[in-house]
């Protein structure tokens, strides 16, 4: 048996869900695992953590816990967060900038996602697979955020201009209105 299988093999069979696992596309690096307890809206593992730069690259990994549905039907739209940054040296209500996700039409659908002076304003970027490693970036450039997931990107507006401000980090939420309708595990590396 080869020593990814092996590693592979011990990593899943953990019952300790914070215990960082290893990508099998890239065994250096680790993963920090994410839980949203059934009738949670937040993860697990989410410290407070200072942001001090304009730009955040990440990989995600979701399973098949993403797949949901929830109690009323139309919240089925509502956007779950990933990650990202509060802004503007706010509150991250007021504004902030993260990656939305949600599990509508038979896809899982990634987002940028904004508070820009309190309103929420968000665009699709792009589906991806369970399962799959997704890269992403979120960028501040000047009065615009650019947010890129597998090489799409596209830019939603910045209430504030300016560089580098008092910014802390945001981690997996669920929801608008309801919780988590079930156990969600989201896998984030991050830097």
């Amino acid at each position: 048996m080869s020593l990814l299988f092996i590693l592979m093999a011990v990593c899943y069979g953990c019952k300790n869900e914070e215990r960082p696992i290893v990508d099998p596309e890239n065994p250096q690096n680790e993963y920090k695992v994410f839980t949203i307890k059934e009738g949670d809206h937040y993860s697990d593992n989410a410290g407070i953590a200072i942001l001090n730069k304009d730009s955040l690259d990440f990989q995600v990994i979701f399973d098949s816990s993403a797949v949901y549905k929830n109690v009323i039907p139309e919240n089925q739209h509502d956007i779950n967060k990933l990650i990202g940054f509060s802004d503007c040296n706010t509150g991250h209500l007021e504004n902030s900038i993260r990656i939305g996700w949600r599990f509508s039409d038979d896809s899982l659908r990634l987002f940028a996602f904004a508070h820009n002076d309190g309103k929420m304003i968000e665009k699709e970027i792009s589906t991806v697979e369970i399962g799959r490693v997704v890269t992403g970036k979120i960028k501040v450039v000047n009065s615009e955020y650019y947010c890129t997931i597998n090489n799409k990107s596209d830019s939603l507006p910045r209430f504030c201009t300016g560089t580098v401000n008092s910014r802390y980090m945001l981690y997996p939420y669920f929801g608008g209105d309801e919780a988590a309708p079930q156990k969600i595990t989201i896998k984030l590396k991050y830097d």
